[in-house]
């Protein structure tokens, strides 16, 4: 199986955009999953967007974490200073992205990690 491998179901939800990705845990991976569903995203307009990523399979090495930041987060271009993200993700995989949440790699940028589909869908919610 390449590299690349991953399949992504991205579906319209009262309120936000709903993204489910499966396959191979790979920085590249994630970085096209992320240009996938925000050029989805430029049809509908959400301002809230959930990834649901556990189903992938594999870990992320410390510098696949560090290059998906910098590369998804260079074409990405300007953000819409609204647009919050929700990552749905194994608890086990928080520290490799938890630099996301912190570092201000991009000013419109607004993510957060969740291990539980419900917390996340909350989180978004409280965010008007």
């Amino acid at each position: 199986m390449s590299d690349m491998s991953y399949q992504i179901d991205i579906r319209c939800q009262p309120g936000y955009l709903n993204v489910q990705a499966w396959g191979i845990r790979s920085g590249r991976n994630l970085t096209s999953i992320v240009k996938d569903y925000l050029k989805a995203n430029e049809e509908h307009g959400y301002k809230k967007i959930l990834v649901d990523v556990r189903s992938m399979t594999g870990k992320l090495t410390a510098f696949d974490a560090s290059s998906f930041g910098n590369a998804a987060l260079e074409g990405m271009g300007d953000i819409d200073s609204g647009m919050r993200t929700a990552i749905v993700d194994l608890e086990e995989n928080r520290k490799r992205f938890s630099f996301l949440e912190d570092v201000d790699f991009n000013p419109g940028l607004n993510l957060r990690f969740f291990s539980k589909t419900a917390d996340a869908q909350r989180w978004l919610r409280k965010i008007k």
